[in-house]
């Protein structure tokens, strides 16, 4: 894989540029290769956990090294710092091979530090010995503060948008056998029925004696990895267990989300012509760091009504009819794809019956502007109108009339 950065800097004129304060590069790429003391290791590859984009590095090794005293051997993108420390500790900055640090505890915190002062991006880097005096169950990504836990988002934000792969291993020196993966009380989440364990010629790993890749299967031969999959949209929880024979359950609470942000509104209700309108289109995005925008991309609306970036329609409506028209909603993350739908606003004519309709409970009206023919209050003589409604006068706004806000005093 190569990684190219391309950095552009604003400005009027080129003749400036050169005048210009350098902003700095925003990459964090960090990358653990292994220890300084270390010659039989193997890197976690990316693609068979899906914490990896989460920040998770994890590098197993048959050395007979303490892991109280490795020396990481790392690379880094342009510019980059990285700090590191332990649960309470300010960041101290990490030199490749060089810095030591005690991975005995389990997981380290590093942090890479752009250039430009903004940016930065947290890992979890794990160091796994191979564990001498029978088999023993490795999963990843589990061991932090949290305990086992995992948030599984099976959305577009992560490379693979529709699987969460969680990676497993036998990091003893014997065979680990009785191998199972059970998933309980699961929403809107399920098992890979072919990325699993369990079963028969399926429950077994083999031990941890070389971190050199078999022919036959292309990997490890200790190692396998479980596979989630969305079942349905929404909230993800659930309960994955993880048993093998002589080994403590590894029991992993799932949270989450399935399905990329997107619109959940399907109708919107009718508008009255000239009566005050206020409907918000509804999304379900649920991450703080995302902010979506709707916009119409086709179609019209009636005159008056206009749609908010925050997805409300608001305005009065100046004229009847039937408005078919098309919103996208994009989010600030771009790793989520866009939504889109089509929605039909019906305008009605403003009558009598149709306003009363509209209008809320204990606000009825009961003396009209205009003058009464028919159903319809028409005004034809510019002159003196009284107005009377029902209702508590300190929520009175406004008054509409034709769709125009009147200003008490001029109009």
């Amino acid at each position: 894989m190569y990684k190219i950065t391309v950095k552009a800097v604003d400005a009027q004129a080129s003749a400036v540029v050169s005048s210009l304060p350098n902003p700095g590069s925003a990459d964090t790429y960090f990358h653990v290769s292994g220890a300084t003391d270390l010659s039989h290791v193997y890197v976690l590859p990316y693609k068979h956990d899906t914490y990896y984009d989460m920040g998770f590095q994890t590098v197993f090794y048959t050395d007979d090294v303490d892991l109280s005293s490795l020396k990481p051997i790392f690379s880094t993108g342009q510019k980059v710092d990285i700090y590191s420390g332990h649960s309470g500790e300010g960041g101290v900055k990490q030199e490749s091979g060089i810095s030591e640090v005690d991975f005995s505890g389990g997981p380290v915190q590093y942090a890479a530090a752009a250039e430009n002062g903004t940016a930065l991006k947290n890992y979890w880097v794990t160091f796994v010995k191979k564990n001498t005096g029978g088999a023993k169950l490795f999963v990843n990504g589990i061991n932090g503060e949290d305990g086992a836990k995992r948030e599984v988002f099976l959305t577009s934000i992560n490379s693979n948008a529709d699987t969460h792969d969680i990676f497993i291993a036998n990091v003893g020196d014997a065979q680990l056998t009785g191998l199972n993966a059970v998933l309980t009380d699961a929403v809107n989440i399920k098992l890979d029925p072919y990325w699993t364990v369990g079963g028969n010629n399926n429950d077994t790993l083999a031990a941890f004696n070389s971190t050199a890749w078999t022919s036959s299967y292309s990997e490890l031969a200790n190692v396998a990895k479980i596979r989630l999959l969305p079942d349905g949209e929404g909230e993800i929880s659930g309960t994955l267990t993880i048993s093998a024979d002589g080994e403590e359950d590894v029991v992993i609470t799932l949270t989450g989300n399935a399905g990329d942000p997107k619109l959940i509104t399907d109708t919107i209700p009718e508008a009255v012509k000239y009566v005050p309108y206020a409907v918000q289109i509804l999304h379900n995005n649920k991450y703080s760091w995302n902010t979506v925008t709707l916009e119409m991309i086709s179609g019209s609306l009636p005159a008056g009504v206009i749609l908010k970036p925050n997805g409300e329609l608001y305005g009065v409506p100046k004229e009847a009819g039937t408005f078919t028209f098309m919103v996208k909603m994009t989010n600030s993350d771009n790793r989520f794809g866009i939504s889109s739908a089509t929605y039909t606003l019906e305008v009605k004519e403003n009558t009598n019956i149709n306003v009363d309709a509209s209008t809320d409970n204990g606000y009825d009206v009961s003396k009209r502007v205009g003058i009464r023919i028919g159903n319809d209050d028409v005004v034809t003589v510019i002159t003196d109108h009284e107005f009377i409604t029902e209702g508590i006068i300190s929520e009175f706004v406004g008054f509409w009339l034709n769709g125009e806000l009147l200003t008490e005093g001029i109009d």
